[in-house]
């Protein structure tokens, strides 16, 4: 009964409530959205349109303009809770976003600039705003605060760099994944970090009335340090068995439990006082780094983030400025000195540290600019300034504007320090080995799957898979039969790393794990003439799955050593995505074992005479050709180094190429194709069955384009 009686003590909002949050979320959105576009259409982040439609819909304009209607619909209180609760989660959601973007490896490899950097634009910025903050006026200092504290604020507020508003404009720019572009994020993360460390000990401070005792602050330490080695270690482990368990059944699911994870860490860093964005950008980090995020789940969360949450908290914290304070000559003149202060000394750390670190002029200047931008985060700490009583309704408009300058001035300046600045070569070659990884069609950063019941046809698969899949990706073996029984398939692999799944006799769970999400399903068959290649496990995995299949058999030429040697690969080249998969992985043996490719264009006439043309006739007409110079040209970025093309016209393709096969002594045929029920095209199929040598089919089901690989690789 008690506990029934305080879920009813829940009381519902009630229907003026209901009307007066619509028609804020109507006003808010519509303006936002519009600001937005239209900042954008001048060259400047969408934020500062957003920031702008708050300020105009609040007290600067609505208020003067019809005063009567903005106490109606702005009214504080209960009114407006619930219009705030949802411009927090999408300040949670955009850091989290921020986070599944931001690539740890990168920011880890930039660890000594990262370091160098971030001491300088945190020091400087420091030391200015607590010098700036001991100077100011008493009416900008607030009431229920010391001089002192209001200065501590004031310098930890202009040391910290605002990471959703650094993203969005490095995006908008098309920065993002520039060596420059990494190294302002992890320093933005960096400055945050510290940032928040030192604002909840502020927060803490303002809240006692007292001062901080080291007993305090050292629990504050460890209690952040606590969070962030529990959510890198078990929350990793814990969000990475989640999002497998959701992989493959619908995005619905992956987006359901992202936010959850996200309102979870943002809960626990509420709890010890760091404020809830921090934990909502570390999970962001943990749901990047795992290998069964579903792209498609990150794009809706996304696109709900961007289009509407996001937009909506912007335009929230506009609310809360008037111009009017500005009116004031104390309050101007502090403004703008608040301005040129967190701007020089931004600058100045910025810029001498990443020159300390070696980093070039124009990468110096780019870091002292994209660090200056504050907006949201800038926002939020005014907020927590103005509730806690350490700022005036004055002083907080004045940091809200600060923050609205910086990053007003941010992207034109971001452009310019960078215009001609194309980057060091190592950054060009990286940015275009990622360009080249971003358009794969089959080698992704999930695992692929190795499905085995312990017999001799799975250790050539599994030396496929050990050869074309790079060496840090991990690799997943189910199988129906005891584990003692795959010591020569698990030895195939030397040091990779691999995870079995035992369903021991059970083939309809055998068949059901091929549709977690993997990167690709991989299976050997039968090696004897006198068996069926593909037998019911096959069959079923081709009818059920919708990851692409590797079907690999080893050659059937005697006296050929154990394992094969892979040395020369023919691959069959179409204008379909097939033969690119095929293409893709028949480069990972030419990047792993040195292998040489002929990529093969065969142009097919039924009515050809094949007297005239017994062995295809040599052609290079407009179809074959640049068909042909495409795939040696994206083999070569991939990797391969000896790359030869023929193109043929025959009457029938599969006759053609094993034949051609044969003439060029080659030790593998890697073909596309698509599935078709439970089995696949007629060429692929008369490979399998007929051609001498090791045939890799490579089946991808119908209206299938690539897999949900993340676009940072």
């Amino acid at each position: 009964m008690g506990i029934g009686m305080a879920i009813l003590a829940i009381a519902p909002p009630g229907e003026h409530e209901v009307l007066v949050f619509l028609v804020q979320l109507s006003i808010l959105l519509g303006l936002a959205r519009f600001a937005g576009s239209l900042a954008r259409r001048i060259g400047q982040p969408a934020v500062v349109g957003e920031l702008a439609a708050g300020i105009a819909a609040g007290p600067s304009l609505f208020g003067r303009v019809a005063p009567q209607a903005f106490e109606w619909v702005f009214a504080p209180g209960e009114d407006a809770s619930m219009i705030f609760a949802l411009a927090w989660l999408g300040l949670l959601l955009l850091l989290a976003v921020t986070g599944i973007e931001s690539d740890l490896d990168v920011v880890r490899q930039l660890g000594r600039p990262a370091a160098v950097v971030t001491t300088g634009s945190l020091i400087v910025p420091l030391a200015g705003g607590l010098l700036l903050g001991f100077a100011m006026p008493n009416e900008l200092v607030g009431p229920t605060t010391s001089t002192g504290l209001f200065a501590v604020f004031l310098a930890v507020a202009l040391s910290i760099s605002s990471l959703p508003v650094v993203a969005r404009v490095l995006s908008e720019l098309g920065m993002v994944r520039r060596d420059v572009g990494q190294l302002i994020l992890a320093v933005a993360v960096a400055n945050d970090v510290i940032g928040w460390l030192l604002l909840g000990l502020v927060v803490g401070v303002a809240g006692s009335g007292g001062a901080p005792t080291p007993g305090a602050v050292a629990i504050t330490i460890v209690a952040v340090a606590a969070f962030f080695a529990a959510a890198l270690t078990l929350g990793s482990a814990a969000t990475e068995w989640g999002l497998r368990q959701t992989a493959g059944r619908g995005i619905e699911a992956q987006v359901g439990l992202m936010v959850g994870t996200v309102a979870l860490a943002g809960a626990v860093t509420q709890a010890i006082g760091v404020e809830a964005v921090l934990g909502a950008f570390v999970a962001g980090l943990v749901i990047g780094r795992s290998r069964w995020r579903d792209e498609r789940a990150i794009s809706v969360l996304e696109t709900v983030t961007n289009a509407l949450l996001a937009p909506l908290f912007f335009a929230t914290a506009g609310l809360r400025v008037d111009v009017a304070v500005f009116a004031e000559p104390t309050v101007a003149v502090w403004s703008l000195i608040i301005i040129a202060v967190a701007t020089a000394t931004k600058l100045l750390g910025a810029g001498v540290g990443a020159r300390l670190a070696g980093l070039p002029g124009p990468e110096a200047r780019a870091l002292g600019v994209g660090l200056n931008a504050r907006g949201a985060l800038e926002i939020v700490i005014a907020s927590i300034g103005l509730s806690l009583g350490i700022l005036t309704d004055a002083s907080y408009a004045a940091i809200v504007i600060m923050a609205l300058t910086t990053s007003i001035v941010a992207p034109p300046l971001l452009r310019r320090a960078l215009r001609d600045w194309p980057g060091t070569e190592s950054e060009q070659r990286r940015l275009s080995a990622e360009e080249a990884a971003r358009r794969q069609v089959i080698l992704s950063d999930r695992p692929p799957l190795l499905l085995t019941r312990g017999r001799p046809g799975s250790i050539s698969a599994a030396q496929f898979i050990h050869c074309c899949w790079p060496p840090h990706q991990p690799v997943v073996v189910a199988t129906s039969v005891d584990r003692s029984r795959l010591a020569p398939i698990l030895n195939t692999f030397a040091d990779r790393s691999v995870k079995v799944l035992e369903h021991e006799g059970d083939l309809a769970r055998l068949v059901s794990e091929t549709r977690r999400g993997y990167g690709a399903i991989v299976l050997g068959v039968n090696e004897t003439v006198d068996e069926p290649v593909l037998g019911t496990l096959h069959r079923e995995v081709l009818a059920t799955t919708d990851t692409p299949v590797v079907i690999v058999r080893r050659e059937r030429i005697s006296g050929r050593p154990l394992p094969a040697p892979f040395a020369h690969a023919l691959v069959p080249i179409t204008a379909q995505h097939t033969s690119r998969a095929a293409l893709e992985l028949a480069c990972g043996l030419a990047v792993a074992l040195g292998a040489r490719l002929t990529l093969a264009h065969i142009v097919t006439e039924p009515n050809l005479d094949p007297f005239r043309s017994p062995g295809g006739l040599t052609t290079t007409g407009p179809i074959a050709d640049p068909t042909l110079r495409t795939a040696a040209d994206t083999a070569r970025v991939l990797g391969a180094r000896e790359v030869a093309t023929i193109a043929r016209t025959a009457a029938n393709a599969a006759t053609e190429l094993a034949g051609l096969a044969l003439e060029l002594d080659v030790d593998i045929i890697v073909a596309g194709t698509t599935v078709q029920g439970d089995r696949f095209g007629p060429t692929a199929t008369f490979l399998l069955d007929h051609a001498p040598m090791s045939v890799a089919v490579v089946a991808t089901p119908a209206g299938w384009t690539r897999p949900p690989t993340s676009r940072r690789h």
